[in-house]
């Protein structure tokens, strides 16, 4: 018989494997899951590129080689041997549904490298009903892919970890369904002592020209004269996915629950209650306005910060202590953790056992030098750099390394106590090779990690980056998992998301990770780049049963009140609604994009995703993940909003109403407490003597802006700015000129930043003040352009060796987002000018923007507090030109991209200036704040009835 096809004798499908059998599973009719693909049940790959299958030993193409049925009592026991490999396959049945794999290798000649077992399966792709797929823990908790993600020839290939969990389902339009994963208990044992090391692992699925596939493989590491025996690889029929998956959970030994890792009782009480506030301006200088804040944040609150480290961030690891004279004493930094705990906060610094930073080296790494560092086969280091830092993977259970991650957790513990260490990246790296000489295998890289969180946990309740089933036992919080499936702000290119890559009719959510863990670990936005900074933020968060996280500047807190209510609002949701959740274990799930594709939507924006259903525990969610109003599980629910209930509690942001919770019957909503004080118009601007001021500032180089400041100042010089609006062009030559400028919006009725992402300063930490400066003065009239890139990176000041920058977050700090990151090489398209930018803009302008071909690689998005007004546009709909409001009369204007076009760009600022001038602002928004509002119990009652 062909390989692939499936046998039927007696009402048992039997799986061939060139004319033998697999193994046996009760069915009552023909099935389309279990048939052996074209490798037969195992094939292993060496490491010189060659490969060795069952289905050579059938074809003949294995010289000497032989198989046999060995006779054994119970099992089925299959022996394939030849002068170079012995593989052995041992099958129990545990059941008539329920079969066991385990394999037994033997090396003569070569290197065997990887074990596929079983190798690649075969089933028909138009019988799919779903295939269920865990996420990659960096990008998102889990999947579940339909026939067409097949027919199309998507493919997913994921080494273990980063994938969350080995383990993968398959459900037929015929009501069949089957389970493969891997079972890999760690018997009882003291930390780097496990008698079974972690042994990881590649699972992939697709289509291909033959049909779907799937395919899970083991990593190995034998030469010639050695024997390896691998993990059980467990084939189930007829589980649906809750029992497969806690089958997967209980052999698995991942029973660890919140209060055996966390055996404090009122710190797991604050940890269920607390969102996640990452202070991220923590330094000496703002330790004032730290204290502030911690004193008047809502109690309890996770305070989470990298500013203590030794050498800054991303220097000098392992040592991550003293801190830095310039950050304050030992004991003040003591004193700072006490107060914070005292206040009722959390307190969890930010630590990275994963990699030693050169350049400079810290003292441990100047002491061992670069014997723990992980090495390559050829001997060479794994290098990293992050943002200019660079340094090396180094090798977990080498002395050194021990000695450097022991000492931080002594600190941490001792002489600086906190309730919660973060350690980077435990979570989310994948395994590596590694042939360090202390080590007994190269694949042992990942049982590093492991053994590392089982120590450290004894001592303290550790959180880490991301997370995948491995760590489950160790660690309390995982934080991030989501960054391919949640439109976050600020989102790097590499990390394009799912639906930009399978398309979205191709797949769901289907989050294993939440179902396997849930209620075991607390689950955050990325500790260092995602928060929950918005609405859409907000319904995601919830969908998924996170953990609510929130970041801002120290000053920020005491300076802008939407930072403060903001957070109160989510620290109300933390408190009276996620913590009646975030302990839960997730019992259903629904990601549907039905309602998108019904409305006609399209599926790739990233303002909609449909809606998800969902229960933790005894608390039933339901959420709009779409910019428009939705019915949800009956209820009529807000553009992204929900419903969330449980008995004694319901919150809920439905159309038409303010976000509300009912809890402890109490009530409260997230809205504008009364109306906002008319605001008047700004001026008409026809004063005399208003000017248009150019920054030109002597050592500054452009950041991606369109053109340099004489081009500007010469091309606005013949325009109709000047002579027919007769508004003055003026140079403004320094950092300390444009803070005058900014407080006289009268008379600079606009200023043109032509340095793209850079922003002129006097000092050193001054940028806070000039981006403050700036809001006032576009909140008072003021037409502020900025010409290219990424606005407000960096602010740069003048030195005596030249130029000094630092980086910035002033979009941020503006109450914008910094949106999506596509690559700088970004397809061009034309342009086109929106209903807005037509009346702005004249007919022969809109032409030569047809007729462009431009990048939009840094495009504006929408903000929630601001609103935004685009005027040109790309033909994906993204904002190549317009402006922010920032609440008042005047403007605040973005480029879209890198250096845009200059010729355009002239042209475009020219008209739309001239424009403003001549028809005078529209009414700006009223400024709404909106606060947490308790209601009264008379006023709740008639808002019921």
């Amino acid at each position: 018989m062909r390989h692939g096809i499936v046998q039927i004798r007696g009402g048992r499908i039997l799986l061939p494997l060139i004319g033998m059998t697999l193994l046996a599973v009760s069915a009552a009719s023909a099935g389309v899951l279990d048939s052996v693909g074209e490798h037969g049940l195992w094939r292993l790959a060496f490491e010189d590129g060659q490969t060795l299958s069952a289905a050579d030993f059938a074809t003949n193409a294995v010289t000497g080689g032989a198989y046999s049925l060995v006779p054994a009592s119970d099992d089925e026991r299959r022996l394939w041997t030849s002068p170079a490999v012995d593989v052995e396959i041992v099958i129990r049945h545990r059941d008539a549904m329920t079969s066991d794999l385990k394999a037994r290798v033997t090396v003569r000649r070569g290197t065997a490298t990887e074990l596929a077992i079983p190798a690649r399966m075969r089933f028909a792709a138009k019988d799919v009903k779903r295939f269920v797929y865990p996420g990659v823990c960096l990008f998102g908790p889990g999947m579940a892919f339909n026939a067409k993600f097949y027919r199309d020839r998507h493919v997913i290939d994921v080494k273990y970890p980063t994938l969350c969990a080995d383990f993968a389902m398959l459900e037929t339009t015929g009501g069949e369904s089957m389970s493969i994963y891997g079972l890999r208990p760690r018997p009882p044992h003291v930390p780097w002592q496990n008698p079974a090391p972690f042994v990881p692992g590649r699972t992939a699925t697709g289509g291909d020209g033959r049909g779907a596939f799937f395919d899970h493989a083991f990593a190995i590491y034998v030469c010639g004269g050695n024997t390896w025996e691998s993990p059980v690889t467990r084939i189930a029929k007829g589980r649906t996915l809750e029992t497969a998956l806690a089958d997967y959970a209980a052999e698995n030994g991942i029973v660890r629950t919140l209060p055996e890792k966390v055996r404090d009782p009122t710190l797991l009480s604050r940890l269920l209650r607390a969102p996640l506030y990452n202070i991220n301006d923590l330094t000496g200088a703002t330790m004032s306005a730290a204290r502030q804040a911690l004193a008047t944040w809502p109690k309890p609150t996770l305070f989470h910060f990298t500013g203590y480290l030794k050498g800054g961030f991303d220097r000098e690891y392992p040592d991550h202590l003293p801190p830095p004279a310039a950050f304050g004493t030992p004991e003040a930094f003591r004193e700072l953790i006490a107060y914070a705990q005292g206040q009722g906060h959390v307190v969890c610094p930010y630590t990275n056992p994963t990699w030693w930073c050169d350049h400079p080296r810290g003292p441990t790494f100047a002491k061992w030098g670069e014997a723990p560092l992980a090495r390559k086969k050829d001997g060479t280091f794994y290098r990293e750099e992050y943002a200019g830092c660079d340094g090396y993977v180094q090798t977990y259970a080498h002395p050194g390394s021990l000695e450097g991650n022991r000492r931080t957790v002594r600190q941490f513990t001792a002489d600086y106590p906190v309730d919660l260490l973060f350690q980077d990246q435990c979570g989310s790296r994948d395994w590596i090779w590694n042939f360090n000489p202390v080590l007994d295998s190269p694949t042992l890289q990942t049982e590093g990690i492991i053994s590392m969180g089982e120590e450290d946990s004894a001592s303290v309740p550790l959180a880490t980056e991301d997370g995948w089933d491995g760590l489950a036992n160790s660690y309390t919080a995982f934080m991030g998992c989501t960054r391919r499936i949640v439109p976050y702000d600020v989102r790097p290119s590499w990390a394009r998301l799912y639906k930009e890559i399978y398309p979205p009719d191709t797949w769901v959510l289907e989050p294993i990770l939440l179902r396997l863990l849930h209620g075991k670990v607390l689950f955050y936005q990325h500790n260092l780049g995602q928060f929950t900074t918005d609405e859409r933020i907000l319904a995601w968060s919830l969908a998924l049963g996170y953990s609510l996280s929130f970041c801002s500047a120290a000053r920020d807190w005491e300076a802008d009140d939407t930072v403060r209510e903001w957070y109160r609002f989510l620290h109300l949701l933390q408190s009276s609604v996620i913590a009646r959740l975030a302990d839960k274990p997730l019992t259903a799930f629904r990601h549907d994009r039905g309602p998108l594709f019904a409305a006609g939507g399209d599926p790739m924006r990233t303002a909609d995703d449909g809606v998800v259903t969902a229960c933790f525990g005894d608390v039933s969610t339901a959420v709009n993940l779409g910019d428009r109003p939705r019915v949800v599980a009956g209820k009529r629910l807000a553009a992204y909003g929900w419903d969330v209930s449980a008995p004694g509690l319901h919150a809920y942001f439905h159309d038409g109403k303010p976000p509300t919770v009912e809890a402890e019957g109490r009530t409260w909503t997230f809205e504008t407490p009364c109306p906002p004080p008319a605001r008047s118009r700004q001026p008409s601007g026809r004063a005399a003597g208003a000017r248009i001021g150019i920054l030109d500032v002597a050592g500054l180089s452009s950041w991606g802006g369109a053109a340099m400041p004489d081009e500007w100042r010469e091309t606005l010089s013949r325009s109709s700015l000047a002579t027919d609006c007769r508004l003055a062009i003026v140079p403004v030559t320094s950092a300390s000129a444009l803070m005058e400028a900014l407080e006289r919006p009268g008379e600079y009725w606009a200023i043109i930043n032509p340095y793209g992402e850079a922003i002129p300063v006097e000092r050193a930490g001054d940028w806070g003040k000039t981006i403050d400066a700036l809001r006032a003065y576009v909140s008072a009239g003021g037409n502020w352009i900025e010409t290219g890139g990424l606005s407000f990176v960096a602010a740069v000041r003048s030195g005596e060796k030249g130029p000094a920058h630092e980086f910035i977050g002033g979009l941020r700090r503006l109450g914008l987002c910094s949106g999506v990151f596509p690559s700088v090489y970004e397809p061009a398209t034309a342009l086109c000018a929106t209903a807005r930018g037509a009346k702005m803009l004249s007919a022969g302008l809109r032409r030569r923007l047809g007729d462009a071909s431009c990048r939009v690689n840094r495009p504006l998005p929408e903000s929630v507090r601001h609103p935004f007004e685009p005027i040109v546009e790309d033909a994906a709909g993204r904002s190549w030109f317009g402006a922010y409001r920032l609440d008042g009369g005047g403007a605040l204007w973005r480029f879209g991209m890198i250096r845009p076009d200059k010729t355009l760009a002239i042209s475009v600022v020219e008209e739309v200036l001239a424009y403003c001038w001549r028809e005078g602002p529209s009414q700006p928004p009223p400024i709404r704040v909106r606060r947490v509002v308790e209601q009264k119990l008379s006023e709740t009652r008639k808002d019921t009835q």
